[in-house]
């Protein structure tokens, strides 16, 4: 609280086996939702593993005074804890949505990630519904979330995702937001937690990554919730899921930090 990260500074914090927090001392990776508050001016975020020489990379690029999140997954260095290079002032909120590790919490074969073959848009509110959705859920054609309203999204048993997947991965857009706000995305059931997924202003189109775990139990297993503090279009978009014990996929490695394999602009400024 109170250390704004100075321009070219750095803050590091912990990540890994701290008081009240779930993630274990042996994990390998954090996935961590990064929001830039606050910037004096242009500038970019990078996130690290301490101990790591800052790479030349970014995670959120800014301009003054915009407020922008972005889904970040990084490798923990030293320490159990990661750091994150601001090119200009600026304050950080950061919320941690999962991680990964050697071993899996829910037992053999959780936790692996699956990749749909190709996006499904789940849901789309916006009138006319654009997204020719249908059943299963039709329930968002034409009905914006208003003001601090919750939209209940089915995401387990169609389109691909298994009805035994522990968690999915989404592209989440805010459309059409009547006021400054946030919206956040979280289990069907569970209390609204205190986060953001992304942060919008009066009209503008944003959107972000999100890893949530779906519901479990009750009677809309396989669902999230979307809630919005200002009324708003929320389009959902999935790319691919978490499996429960005894499944099959693919665990994240993580780099020891992160390397630029692309620049498309003319100069090759970042001399790949």
């Amino acid at each position: 609280t109170g250390r704004t990260i100075q321009t070219a500074g750095t803050l590091t914090i912990n990540v890994a086996n701290v008081a009240g927090s779930f993630v274990p001392a042996g994990a390998t990776a954090v996935v961590l939702n990064v929001t830039v508050v606050n910037p004096i001016a242009g500038g970019y975020v990078t996130a690290y593993p301490t101990g790591a020489v800052v790479p030349f990379a970014s995670n959120i690029d800014y301009v003054g005074g915009q407020v922008v999140p972005n889904l970040v997954e990084v490798g923990v260095g030293t320490g159990g804890q990661v750091s994150f290079f601001a090119s200009t002032q600026t304050d950080l909120v950061v919320d941690v949505e999962g991680y990964t590790s050697a071993s899996a919490a829910g037992g053999a074969g959780a936790g692996l990630y699956n990749a749909l073959t190709s996006p499904v848009r789940m849901c789309d509110t916006r009138a006319g519904n654009p997204s020719g959705l249908s059943s299963p859920n039709n329930q968002c054609n034409g009905k914006s979330v208003a003001a601090n309203g919750i939209l209940p999204v089915k995401v387990a048993n169609i389109n691909g995702i298994p009805s035994g997947a522990t968690a999915a991965v989404f592209n989440v857009t805010v459309v059409n937001p009547q006021g400054a706000g946030f919206l956040t995305v979280f289990p069907q059931g569970s209390s609204q937690p205190f986060v953001s997924n992304l942060d919008y202003t009066a009209g503008q189109v944003t959107a972000n990554r999100v890893i949530v775990p779906l519901s479990t139990s009750g009677a809309t297993p396989g669902y999230v919730s979307v809630y919005s503090s200002s009324r708003a279009d929320v389009v959902v978009d999935v790319s691919g899921y978490y499996t429960a014990a005894t499944g099959t996929g693919s665990q994240f490695s993580a780099e020891g930090a992160p390397v630029r394999i692309c620049d498309t602009r003319g100069g090759n400024p970042s001399n790949l």
